[in-house]
């Protein structure tokens, strides 16, 4: 409910004089304005509605496909979504994903369903195991995961829709040049493609970001060398 109320008479409670009114006086004269209250019914506030964003649906597919988008926010308004793809097991990406989920179907790489199963105990017969760098026909639409050399299970989701420019999902990718091997990505160098990605680290500073490869082996070092100098450690 909203309401106004008269302030002006209650101000103007001094006499003319400049004298102020009695105590009693101000309190009738506030009883009486709120007689006079107006009041205005207000209807309930409309929902909020809440959408999934761009970079977690893929143009051009049934439902349309949705990304590491399980969220009651974001995913509420997919409601012909069926076909689900989690790129890795972290929390900010499968953040949503509970053991009674049943809107369809996740589809991940299998070290990721194995995580998911035994960490938040949906059941296995709800995922969809996509191997590596092997097309897939998924409600008629060409998918391809590849290693985005991030966790254990991570991938990268390559859709390619009929008639449709193919999407490359990279989740979080730690790229590195054993990528520009890859057959699957080597050609979308030369046409038409929507890239999403994690800009986390674009930016010049990390024009030379080390490969995980070496910082593998520089923490490798690190530690021989700490157990060496105190073997009781």
């Amino acid at each position: 409910r909203a309401s106004a109320i008269g302030i002006g008479t209650v101000e103007s409670a001094a006499g003319a004089g400049g004298k102020a009114t009695s105590a009693v006086t101000l309190v009738d004269r506030v009883r009486v304005a709120a007689k006079n209250i107006t009041t205005e019914k207000v209807g309930p506030a409309a929902p909020i509605r809440h959408s999934a964003p761009a970079f977690r649906v893929i143009a051009g597919t049934p439902g349309p496909f949705a990304v590491d988008c399980f969220s009651r926010k974001q995913s509420a308004s997919l409601r012909e979504t069926s076909s689900w793809f989690l790129t890795h097991f972290h929390s900010d990406h499968y953040h949503g994903l509970t053991k009674s989920f049943k809107r369809g179907t996740v589809y991940c790489t299998e070290t990721t369903a194995r995580l998911v199963h035994h960490g938040l105990q949906v059941p296995l017969d709800h995922m969809r195991i996509l191997r590596l760098d092997t097309p897939t026909a998924v409600d008629g639409v060409r998918v391809t995961a590849l290693d985005a050399n991030h966790c254990p299970g991570a991938a990268m989701f390559l859709f390619e829709p009929a008639g449709e420019a193919p999407t490359l999902h990279m989740g979080d990718c730690r790229c590195c040049s054993a990528m520009t091997r890859s057959p699957f990505l080597s050609r979308l160098r030369f046409g038409q493609c929507k890239l999403i990605l994690d800009t986390t680290y674009c930016s010049t500073q990390y024009r030379h970001f080390p490969e995980k490869k070496s910082v593998i082996a520089a923490v490798v070092d690190i530690v021989r060398a700490e157990l060496a100098s105190n073997p009781d450690a």
